[in-house]
């Protein structure tokens, strides 16, 4: 019943061709398109929260408290501009062995540290 159901939506999305959705193939049979659509969901809440926090910044900085735009824009900037450095410590992360075996554990320490170093 479930993979008549994958099948279907499957089928749907790719009616709908690659032109509207040109990763509409990326569903298989080990990874099927509700489980996709589901990991995107996080991505996408996330997506909207930004986009309130953001706007919701900008009027409150730049209108009420007058901080200059350009310092504004900047602070707004640096996570699109720290994207790529993410991809990089995300895959060093996971092809990283240490020498007591630990894969991922000097980066969720280090990572601790350097957040909490910012909150104090």
């Amino acid at each position: 019943m479930l993979h008549a159901a994958n099948r279907k939506m499957i089928a749907l999305w790719q009616k709908a061709g690659t032109r509207f959705m040109p990763f509409a193939d990326a569903a298989s049979e080990d990874v099927p398109l509700s489980r996709l659509l589901r990991l995107a969901l996080f991505q996408v809440s996330a997506g909207c929260v930004l986009v309130l926090l953001t706007g919701t910044l900008n009027r409150v900085l730049i209108v009420e408290l007058g901080v200059s735009v350009a310092l504004v824009s900047a602070v707004v900037a640096i996570p699109v501009l720290a994207s790529p450095l993410r991809l990089l410590i995300g895959y060093r992360s996971d092809t990283y062995k240490s020498v007591l075996g630990w894969r991922r554990v000097p980066y969720v320490w280090f990572g601790s540290l350097l957040q909490f170093g910012g909150l104090a």
